[in-house]
């Protein structure tokens, strides 16, 4: 699943975690499932830069 095709209110949601296990928290308390490779894209896949956190929208959630 693309981080797109989330509802706008998850994406919201999802912009605002800082930590995997946040975003792991999140995907289970939506409904979403992850496959291997997508539990792989995001162990690499959240940077923080100048306290500034982004999601880079390769990771698909």
């Amino acid at each position: 699943m693309q981080f797109e095709d989330l509802s706008p209110e998850v994406q919201e949601k999802a912009k605002h975690c800082t930590t995997i296990d946040e975003v792991l928290a999140l995907a289970k308390d939506e409904g979403v499932e992850l496959s291997n490779s997508e539990l792989e894209s995001i162990s690499g896949g959240w940077r923080t830069e100048k306290n500034c956190r982004r999601y880079d929208s390769t990771i698909h959630l």
